[in-house]
């Protein structure tokens, strides 16, 4: 794509941008390197009207204000883009500089789950990250704007966060919290503290006509996540059935793989 010199006037950021805040001593630096170096990464903008919107480089453009250029490169698309396609560009350019704070990143998350109905899975997958990481910036939206800022500032690891949301007692909770904010709380305090009364797996039972289907997950599963499991299980007997096998030397089987 060809590359063109806009006017700073010309651009407008985008409302909808993951990032809510910018760190002013992080702005101040990257101010003095456009001084010295300009901008070496053009943003990203697409048409509106006789202006455009910023897709990405919100941070450039504002440090090339401040250091009083005119100008900065860019790459315009010549519309804006669909919700999807657009929170996932941003999600995307930002997480590969880690520039987003956990709970700009969280608020992206939902949202990008909820244009396209997706489940935590399908998140991940979009994001290429673990399902658990997903599981993790989702649950702390459930937390309060006190423990919100700890994460945000560094003072709580966001897996020490996750903990706290696990925990179903509210006085318990605010313990754990009140722990945190006086940096007493380590996560795998906070994880012994829950798994005391979590089981280590959840029981789905699917009643049948003709008897139940029991399922062990280490946390409670998607419906795509027992379609799997059931498919793997009904591949497993039709081919124990061709080879001829009892459904205990079949147990013993899968038992085997799994464990060795």
């Amino acid at each position: 794509m060809k590359v063109r010199q806009l006017d700073l006037s010309l651009l407008d950021p985008d409302p909808e941008h993951p990032r809510q805040r910018m760190d002013p001593d992080e702005l101040e630096r990257l101010k003095w390197s456009v001084v010295q170096f300009g901008i070496l990464q053009p943003i990203i903008v697409f048409v509106a009207g006789t202006r455009f919107t910023i897709v990405e480089g919100h941070r450039r453009c504002e440090a090339a204000s401040l250091a009083e250029l005119r100008e900065v490169p860019a790459i315009v698309l010549a519309e804006r883009p669909d919700a999807h396609t657009l929170l996932l560009t941003q999600l995307h350019a930002n997480s590969m500089r880690s520039d987003l704070r956990p709970t700009e990143l969280a608020t992206a998350y939902k949202r990008l789950q909820d244009l396209n109905n997706r489940s935590v899975t399908e998140l991940a997958a979009a994001m290429h990250i673990s399902k658990g990481t997903a599981t993790q910036y989702l649950s702390l939206l459930s937390l309060s704007e006190e423990v919100l800022a700890m994460v945000d500032d560094g003072r709580l690891a966001r897996s020490t966060a996750y903990a706290i949301c696990r925990e179903t007692d509210a006085d318990k909770r605010q313990a754990m919290i009140r722990k945190a904010g006086a940096r007493r709380l380590r996560r795998d305090d906070a994880a012994r503290e829950v798994s005391r009364k979590v089981p280590s797996h959840v029981r789905s039972v699917f009643p049948l006509a003709s008897g139940e289907v029991v399922l062990l997950t280490p946390a409670e599963p998607e419906i795509a996540e027992c379609v799997t499991i059931l498919q793997a299980v009904i591949t497993e007997c039709r081919r124990a059935t061709r080879n001829g096998l009892s459904l205990q030397t079949l147990l013993h089987a899968m038992r085997d793989r799994r464990d060795g």
